[in-house]
């Protein structure tokens, strides 16, 4: 029964080879005696979209827009050049875009788009997964475990990303993704935003808040930006400390469109537009529908004295 259990599990895992990738960003660069020398780092990314000439990619990977090459290689060990297609410099994500054209029918026969599921806490919480991609480091590793929580707000700016913590022991460069048993993506694990405490158990970004970068990035579009990090306050330490319903702002950016409209640390945000907000995720979504270059109003309450004050500002987004 126990080799059974395992067996099902590896079956899962095994069948995410067929959308998961290898990505390398190489730069040359030459050393102080003036011999060449190349940097190469790898992280894994999966295949979001496919047709019969190309395949999107997505990756995790901040700073890969800076890499002079992009090495994208398969499952069966074959590579391609990659192009990037998008890159959202605040989160870290890009779309990257892959030609086909050189591959055998057999591959690009295989080849699939993952399935994206769902990071929800009523989903997800408590329930078993699979990391797979590179885990521990290693290409093809794979690690079993579960879910232990799925609500705690990742500090990126503008993003309303939720993270996912597991029971999995990982390498603190882990990358790669975490499925559920049905093989559906519901976390890309991130090494960057590792609880400090305990320094080798996998993270991961949750799927749900990323879907709508991702069709943007994927179109060749870019976020707007605004320049602040959102944190969702829990309804008890909301009364206790008598802060109001909106979007908490923890952090703003220096020099940001944020900070140049007024934005401070401790203001909470309720309306962006004519829409309310009350979740750090609707502040993404709302930046996500808006394009570089527009206005947008903001109401927010900035704590003075015994209370609150109403404030309307106008944000330039970037």
């Amino acid at each position: 029964a126990y080799e059974n259990l395992y067996g099902a599990l590896r079956s899962v895992a095994m069948d995410s080879l067929y959308y998961l990738v290898d990505v390398s960003e190489i730069s040359s660069d030459t050393d102080w005696f003036n011999d060449p020398y190349e940097t190469r780092g790898t992280v894994s990314g999966i295949i979001i979209a496919k047709t019969d000439s190309e395949a999107q990619l997505l990756v995790y990977s901040p700073g890969i827009n800076a890499a002079q090459t992009i090495q994208v290689t398969f499952y069966d060990s074959s590579s391609v050049e990659g192009a990037i297609r998008s890159y959202d410099s605040v989160s870290g994500f890009a779309v990257l875009s892959v030609s086909l054209e050189s591959m055998n029918s057999e591959i690009k026969e295989k080849l699939r788009a993952a399935d994206l599921g769902s990071s929800s806490p009523s989903v997800v919480l408590g329930r078993p997964v699979i990391a797979v991609g590179r885990p521990i480091g290693n290409s093809g590793s794979i690690s079993y475990g579960a879910v232990t929580s799925a609500i705690a707000n990742l500090p990126i700016q503008d993003s309303g990303f939720v993270q996912l913590t597991t029971d999995i022991y990982g390498s603190r460069n882990a990358s790669g993704v975490l499925i559920d048993l049905d093989g559906r993506v519901v976390g890309i694990i991130d090494s960057a935003h590792g609880r400090p405490d305990m320094p080798n158990i996998l993270c991961a970004i949750g799927i749900t808040e990323t879907k709508q970068l991702i069709e943007k990035l994927s179109a060749g579009s870019k976020k707007a930006y605004l320049g602040v990090q959102c944190t969702d306050v829990p309804g008890d330490v909301r009364s206790r400390m008598n802060i109001p319903d909106g979007v908490y702002l923890s952090g703003v950016a220096d020099d940001s469109p944020a900070m140049n409209a007024g934005l401070q640390k401790g203001d909470v945000i309720t309306n962006m537009g004519e829409e309310e907000v009350h979740y750090s995720a609707a502040i993404s979504r709302i930046l996500l529908e808006n394009e570089a270059g527009s206005e947008i109003s903001i109401t927010l309450l900035r704590p003075s004295g015994d209370g609150y004050t109403e404030m309307e500002l106008i944000v330039t987004l970037e």
